[in-house]
């Protein structure tokens, strides 16, 4: 990175680089910034996404970055060969922070302001839509494997496991559209992101609360973040007890329904880390990446039946303990 190259584009004067999880950071002389892929489809998706941070701004939050555009008028500019946002970072001196769940209640509850009441379906359709979608590209992509006269030892991976991933993503989808019909007929939204996990926010310094970044919001319901949060704490065995206090630190100040938990488990029973990696087996064009997908297939498979007395686990404690275990997922666990 060229601190001629920040200067040139925005201004400003770097005295040092730092990383920031996955971001670059710099200093100036009275700012940090933090420079943020841009992954907005389009001019109208970003600002809409600015235009959600700045209502938040004057609702009072002071923890999420300002969007700083280059001096070309651009809304990005490319940086080390991928197109960068840059935000600065609001000044915040050293407080207490919220817990983790309370932090992202607080977020989902201040956000809800932003939006009105829209069908509780809107949340739920969107879900099974586009995991519908997805089903049906890799089933096509299924048929097509099996169509070959030679199989690579990716084809056979793919053979022997789609078809039980495809039972639990068709379960997940109807189990999401059973909670749904018993849905009240209408539902608030809040801002929420594409895949939310304990790093999706950047910490910049010990003692601050972390800095929010609009690049990944969504306008959804609030159990996604959740689930995701959850998701990711399945694949990194985080204890159960860790998960629940999570869960009580959310309804700290607001309750979540047995609906809401229900949907929590319905996206949970989505398998989408496998389909995810999935995609990017078949998608991806060089070697490397392909053996690294492969690598996070066949890690998911060998650790599916302890991820599915997580699902287990997760549904007798935070959903209901009176909730019966679906036969289909104890059939699923002895296959496993």
């Amino acid at each position: 990175m060229s601190k001629r190259k920040i200067y040139d584009h925005y201004g400003l004067y770097v005295e040092q680089f730092f990383q920031a999880g996955r971001y670059l950071g710099f200093y100036t002389k009275d700012h940090i910034f933090l420079l943020v892929p841009d992954q907005s489809a389009s001019q109208d998706d970003w600002e809409t996404k600015w235009n959600w941070a700045q209502q938040l701004m004057r609702l009072g939050d002071k923890s999420t970055a300002l969007y700083i555009p280059p001096l070309s008028g651009q809304r990005a500019v490319p940086i080390d060969g991928e197109n960068q946002l840059l935000f600065q970072v609001p000044h915040m001196f050293a407080q207490k922070r919220l817990e983790d769940g309370e932090e992202l209640q607080a977020f989902h509850q201040l956000s809800t302001r932003l939006f009105t009441e829209t069908t509780s379906h809107f949340f739920t359709d969107r879900w099974c839509d586009w995991w519908g979608k997805r089903i049906d590209q890799l089933e096509n992509w299924f048929w097509n494997v099996r169509k070959k006269t030679t199989y690579t030892r990716v084809d056979r991976f793919f053979l022997q496991t789609f078809p039980y991933y495809i039972g639990r993503a068709e379960n997940a989808i109807q189990y999401v559209k059973e909670t749904a019909s018993l849905m009240p007929s209408f539902a608030k939204g809040s801002l929420c992101h594409f895949c939310y996990t304990p790093f999706s926010w950047v910490t910049v310094g010990e003692g601050i609360n972390p800095v929010k970044l609009p690049v990944d919001w969504l306008y959804d319901h609030p159990a996604r973040d959740i689930a995701e949060w959850v998701r990711y704490a399945f694949e990194e065995e985080y204890d159960h007890q860790q998960i629940s206090t999570f869960i009580d630190q959310y309804t700290k100040t607001s309750r979540l329904s047995r609906l809401d938990r229900q949907l929590i488990f319905g996206r949970l029973l989505f398998p989408y880390y496998y389909i995810e990696q999935l995609e990017r087996l078949y998608l991806q064009e060089t070697i490397p990446e392909r053996e690294t997908a492969e690598r996070e297939l066949r890690r998911l498979w060998d650790r599916e039946a302890a991820h599915l007395d997580q699902l287990a686990q997760f549904l007798k404690t935070e959903v209901s303990r009176w909730e019966t275990e679906p036969k289909w997922l104890l059939q699923q666990k002895n296959f496993a």
